[in-house]
């Protein structure tokens, strides 16, 4: 049951969010459900190869979450496994020679082929890397791995480490290293949590819910399908609606996060005529008690539904205020598991309760990743993240900039112009948000 690489260095139950995963990783598999699929170009670039697989290897060595797998059979409560030594292979090709049209049908079908094949989640590392060389001094690197064991948070926490021991590597030095945040406090910390009050909360806010609310009138079956495919769409919200958008937070008291938020659930109001919605979103899960939590890699943050009543005759303002009172209370319950809310509201574990949910990728990025980014001209050319959902809208809101929105769907659930057609109306939403705060709800719907 047990059997791995190296020693078992810990073990503890799965997250919340984890727990969700894996019983839709068992119950529902879909080929490249949350495996991450990462196609970064390296242009121009004198690549270390050695140095560059020994940075992988000792930050992989340094966070236990890159060293765990899944035990999901066999006992009462699924379990991770931290092993002590774990082999970290870079798969290598060379493909110079190639013409550059063919390298890129191939690096698709590589892709497309890994997404087939997914991850063996009782296996350690849950991520694989390859890097092709293209030419002299271009490789691509396509980095998988499993969204079970990393979340957005970590990202930069990973690339920190890497970038610093590549540095100190390629020079023949020892690198210098942050104190790592350690996953098996979260985990305590976690056990320690009760769910006091958590299923009365949920009863209540979702009283009366049937059905999710629809992204399109055509789609009734949010159900996806082995084989279907899952696609990306990016929009760029302007500067000055950015702008707009932020200067209304701050003068109401709100954050940026409950405004998006807001305009998400007017956009679904208007579409479906409905005024009670519901959608999902996505919390970083990271508590500001517990000490270190930033520093720490690993799945910690948690998605649950947003349930919210639109009233044509309120003002925005008092929506919106209305609105992020409900996000502050519901944090006290914010490490539920999404499969506890389901039982407890005595819904079937195979149902969704939302169609769309939103991410607000809003982790901080270390100065000296931003940095080595700019240096090593770092440009992810493609990055498929793929969930059960048939939408999910990532929204980096990056400071003093336009907001770049990025869409992953499933075509056979809402097709590319109906997807094109909603994420331009969410944008024509967002500048009638950002206009003003004395708006009513009725008029923002027109």
């Amino acid at each position: 049951m047990f059997a791995g690489v190296g020693h078992l260095e810990d073990l503890y139950p799965l997250a919340p969010m984890q727990r969700y995963m894996a019983h839709r990783h068992k119950h529902h598999h879909v080929p490249g459900l949350y495996v991450i699929h990462m196609v970064t170009p390296l242009r121009n670039l004198r690549l270390n190869v050695e140095a560059f697989e020994r940075a992988f290897r000792t930050t992989v060595a340094r966070h236990a979450a890159l060293r765990t797998s899944f035990v999901l059979d066999g006992l009462d409560t699924p379990m991770q496994v931290v092993w002590s030594d774990v082999s970290v292979p870079v798969e290598k090709h060379d493909w110079r020679g190639i013409d550059a049209e063919e390298q890129q049908r191939r690096i698709g079908q590589y892709v497309r082929e890994a997404r087939q094949r997914g991850l063996d989640l009782s296996a350690a590392p849950q991520m694989k890397l390859t890097l092709i060389r293209t030419e002299d001094d271009t490789y691509e690197f396509i980095w998988i791995f499993n969204y079970m064991i990393q979340e957005g948070w970590s990202y930069p926490l990973i690339l920190r480490d890497f970038f610093a021991c590549y540095d100190a590597y390629a020079r023949g030095a020892e690198p210098e290293l942050h104190e790592p945040g350690r996953y098996h406090d979260y985990a305590a910390w976690l056990r320690r949590q009760t769910l006091d009050g958590a299923p009365d909360y949920w009863r209540d806010t979702l009283r009366g819910f049937d059905a999710p609310t629809p992204l399109v009138e055509s789609l009734t079956d949010n159900r996806t399908q082995p084989g279907d495919d899952y696609v990306q769409h990016q929009m760029i919200v302007s500067l000055a609606t950015a702008t707009a958008l932020r200067a209304l937070a701050r003068q109401r008291q709100l954050t940026l996060h409950s405004v998006v938020q807001g305009a998400w659930a007017l956009l679904l109001s208007s579409y479906t005529g409905e005024r009670d919605v519901v959608f999902g979103s996505v919390s970083s899960g990271r508590p500001a008690e517990l000490a270190g939590v930033e520093n720490i890699v690993g799945s910690l943050n948690n998605m649950l539904p947003v349930r919210l009543r639109v009233r044509p005759e309120q003002t925005l303002t008092s929506w919106l205020k209305e609105l992020q009172a409900a996000q502050v209370e519901q944090r006290q319950y914010e490490y539920t598991s999404l499969l506890d809310v389901l039982d407890w509201c005595g819904l079937p574990k195979e149902k969704l309760l939302f169609d769309s949910y939103l991410v607000f990728e809003n982790y901080p990025f270390d100065e000296s990743v931003v940095e080595h980014g700019r240096n090593w001209n770092l440009q992810v050319s493609s990055a498929i993240t793929q969930t059960e959902h048939p939408l999910r809208v990532q929204i980096w809101p990056l400071p003093a900039s336009p907001i770049l929105i990025q869409t992953s769907y499933y075509p056979s659930k809402i097709s590319a112009e109906a997807t094109d057609r909603l994420m331009e109306d969410f944008r024509k939403m967002l500048e009638r948000v950002a206009a003003g705060g004395e708006q009513t709800l009725g008029d923002l719907l027109r």
